[in-house]
């Protein structure tokens, strides 16, 4: 949150405002679209964020929550260079960072139920073992008793024959 909130500096304009100066004498040049880098700076680092860095989604929807912030922070405070398209770039960071955050939820949301998935079919494996080694140990005992070891399926066929004392 630290990163997205200090990205809006990146902005000659911004930073020469905020100390009352006019942006073009103290940098010797225009700076007006450097607003442009800062809101697109505030947005990547956001993205990045949402998806690349493993935090649950209800902790990670802070990240874009400050970037909307520190955007209307600056605009606020400081102003914009373009005070018509100020109004229009506001609504636009809040939507891309609302988006960002859905997709990051979206994402979560997936590999939960993968990994729940998985944990089943886990479970699954653990039982169908368990049960085989008894089905063995079942063949075995009756094996040492029985001259014939039949084993039926499902639909009374025989699935299995075995003579074990020929």
């Amino acid at each position: 949150t630290y990163l997205v909130s200090t990205t809006c500096f990146i902005s000659k304009w911004h930073v020469a405002a905020m100390y009352d100066s006019d942006p073009t004498e103290v940098w010797g040049e225009e700076t007006r679209g450097s607003e442009a880098l800062a809101v697109l700076g505030q947005i990547a680092v956001s993205m990045c964020a949402c998806m690349y860095l493993p935090i649950r989604s209800h902790i990670l929807k802070t990240v874009p929550t400050c970037c909307i912030l520190a955007h209307i922070g600056i605009l606020a405070f400081v102003g914009s260079p373009f005070q018509g398209a100020a109004l229009r770039f506001a609504p636009t960071v809040a939507f891309i960072c609302y988006m960002q955050y859905a997709g990051a939820r979206r994402h979560e949301v997936h590999l939960r139920e993968r990994w729940r998935a998985v944990r089943r079919v886990e479970e699954q494996d653990t039982e169908l073992e368990q049960n085989a080694s008894i089905a063995r140990a079942l063949q075995s005992m009756v094996g040492t008793s029985s001259e014939v070891v039949l084993m039926l399926g499902p639909s009374m066929e025989v699935m299995f024959q075995d003579r074990v004392h020929e």
